[in-house]
């Protein structure tokens, strides 16, 4: 399971803790972003929507990507959005950033800086 927490900014950072997503361990990865997303809103609904900031994901555990985690991140990332929200994976691999690029669903949870 995956941490999280404040990265200082008010902003909630999660560090992924599944180091391969793809349809046998969607489950887990699935489980730990419901967790972050959880503790996400309920910041949020605390502070009357003042943390605008967007739900940071650091992928950097992760060495393996298939379309199920990129559809996944999507669907979340869509989902915060309609709440005023955001997804913003960060420091993903060079594996996982090809993976990205080349389903060419990035777009849709593109940040100022979503892959560092």
């Amino acid at each position: 399971m995956g941490t999280t927490g404040s990265d200082g900014t008010g902003d909630l950072y999660m560090v992924v803790g599944t180091s391969e997503v793809h349809a046998g361990t969607i489950d887990a990865f699935r489980a730990e972003l419901d967790v972050a997303v959880e503790r996400y809103r309920a910041l949020r609904e605390r502070t009357e929507g003042s943390v605008r900031g967007p739900l940071v994901v650091d992928v950097g555990w992760v060495t393996y990507l298939d379309t199920a985690g990129v559809d996944l991140l999507v669907e979340v990332h869509d989902d915060l959005q309609r709440e005023g929200g955001a997804l913003r994976p960060v420091n993903a691999a060079a594996a996982v950033r090809r993976v990205l690029e080349d389903t060419q669903r990035w777009g849709v949870v593109h940040g100022t800086d979503p892959i560092r």
